[in-house]
């Protein structure tokens, strides 16, 4: 994965809205297990504005102008108020892109066929969390791999509860410690904490669209 263009052809790009830690950092990690030298995968750092939520999506139209014909979405469950498929469905057609009937289930994430003028895209599209955000995923990992317990804030799963597991997670391992911990994880470790992400590389790996179409 890298963070600019630096002239390579690129394949697929991330749209993650504004989520930085730890959310470039578990991608980052978890693409290098999938990922071969054919397969770079771009996260923008720059030319794009960052917006949360599916509002991310709004960059697709002028990504698809500039010929990038494979997206991968991410977005925390907590800015998701209805059936995903349904809510991104109805922004995508907000924003002038028709997208097929057919929808290939990946886990809990999906990847949908689209267009946007006369130019044909992918979008793989990822829930982090299992009901609000990817600290639930990070607590799964930590549990798993470090064998270390990690109390789940009680209450309502808004910012506030999210903030306290931040806490939680923080005063158990540290950001480098973190790091450590996710390079030398086993797949199986990764699949497991981080299901949506590795169904959706495991299928590019398996089914990569090497070809743009047009």
């Amino acid at each position: 994965m890298v963070d600019d263009e630096k002239g390579l052809e690129l394949k697929h790009v991330i749209l993650n809205g504004d989520g930085t830690y730890p959310e470039k950092m578990i991608l980052e990690i978890i693409c290098e297990k999938y990922n071969d030298n054919e397969k770079i995968i771009l996260y923008p750092r720059t030319g794009i504005k960052k917006q949360s939520g599916v509002s991310a999506l709004n960059s697709i139209k002028t990504l698809v102008d500039r010929r990038y014909c494979n997206f991968i979405f991410i977005v925390d469950g907590e800015h998701i108020e209805e059936d995903p498929k349904s809510e991104i469905n109805r922004k995508l057609s907000s924003i002038g892109i028709d997208c097929g009937d057919e929808i290939i289930p990946l886990q809990d994430a999906f990847l949908i066929k689209c267009r946007s003028g006369p130019h044909e895209f992918y979008l793989y599209c990822i829930i982090w969390g299992s009901d609000a955000c990817i600290e639930e995923e990070v607590k799964r990992f930590i549990e798993l791999k470090v064998n270390v317990k990690i109390n789940v804030p009680r209450g309502t799963k808004d910012a506030s509860w999210r903030n306290a597991l931040k806490q939680e997670i923080r005063s158990i391992i540290n950001k480098r410690e973190l790091k450590r911990q996710l390079s030398e994880a086993n797949t199986r470790i990764l699949e497991t904490s981080f299901p949506n992400i590795c169904a959706v590389l495991k299928y590019v790996e398996r089914n990569f669209h090497f070809s743009q179409i047009n």
